[in-house]
């Protein structure tokens, strides 16, 4: 079984992930975020929790989706815009309960991977 960066297991396999199309994000082109407030997610971090720093998904996922795709933009260091796609993978024991029950981050992946330096720039 795979590990993510945190050691913990995978329930997804990394080399099948599937990034939605840009084109169809209801938010076309995405959003500036902080890099503060990415950093602030990690496993275990809740929907609410998310909502509140990065704001709501930028594709069809409504609040039981297990999965949550963003299209961020970050400042580089050379204060260039640099777009990148993030999924949050949500823990699988929800089984579909409604809106009462907490659901935690637990896997998170990047597009282009280089991106995630942006999660981790304030750790």
């Amino acid at each position: 079984m795979a590990l993510n960066t945190w050691g913990a297991a995978c329930s997804v396999d990394a080399d099948s992930l599937v990034f939605p199309d840009p084109n169809k994000a209801w938010q076309k082109g995405g959003t500036i975020v902080n890099h503060d407030d990415v950093a602030k997610i990690s496993v275990g971090t809740t929907k609410d929790e998310i909502y509140k720093l990065i704001g709501t998904p930028h594709f069809s996922e409504g609040f039981n989706a297990r999965e949550w795709d963003y299209i961020l933009k970050f400042y580089n260091t050379d204060n260039e815009v640099e777009v990148c796609q993030y999924k949050i993978i949500f823990d699988d024991s929800y089984e579909g309960r409604m809106r009462d029950d907490e659901f935690f981050a637990t896997e998170f992946y990047w597009l282009p991977a280089s991106c995630e330096k942006y999660s981790e720039l304030a750790r």
